[in-house]
C-alpha cells in the first residue's frame, strides 16, 4: 500500500467515491 500513501490525492478520491455509494443506496 505504499503507493497509495504516496498518492494521498488518490485516496482521498476513493474515499469520495465510497461516500458518493452510499448517497446513492441512501
Amino acid at each position: 500500500m505504499a503507493r497509495v500513501e504516496a498518492r494521498p490525492s488518490v485516496k482521498a478520491v476513493l474515499k469520495a467515491e465510497g461516500l458518493t455509494e452510499l448517497f446513492n443506496k441512501a
